[in-house]
């Protein structure tokens, strides 16, 4: 019997389920654009970009390809983003998962994925 045979490829291929079945953990992408000073924003807000074509296509192809997205506070309430993936071989777009604000929320009315009005908070 031969072993080992592409292993390095099956594990690539698998990398996701390995993590999950090996360490009851899920498999976690993180991305950031980050500016030369170290920031991933203007002090104003005011930059829509701070990354380039290719990367913004890299991260839609990696939303297809995953279960959920969070999103930061800031990035949620001043960028109001799709979180969708925007690509042509379209799997899905990722659950976006609102984490709940004990002390208020903040939502205007007409936020992208502000919850229904019987979800919001008091």
């Amino acid at each position: 019997m031969i072993t080992g045979i592409c292993e390095q490829e099956a594990r690539t291929l698998n990398e996701v389920f390995i993590k999950y079945i090996t360490s009851q953990k899920p498999f976690v992408i993180l991305k950031a654009a980050i500016s030369l000073d170290g920031k991933i924003a203007t002090k104003s807000n005011q930059a829509k970009w701070i990354n380039n074509a290719k990367s913004r296509q890299i991260v839609h192809q990696l939303r297809n390809q995953t279960d959920a997205i969070l999103v930061g506070k800031n990035t949620f309430l001043l960028d109001n983003p799709k979180l969708n993936a925007r690509v042509d071989d379209k799997n899905k777009d990722p659950q976006k998962i609102r984490v709940p604000r004990p002390s208020g929320c903040r939502y205007d009315q007409a936020h992208r994925h502000a919850p229904a009005e019987a979800d919001r908070c008091p």
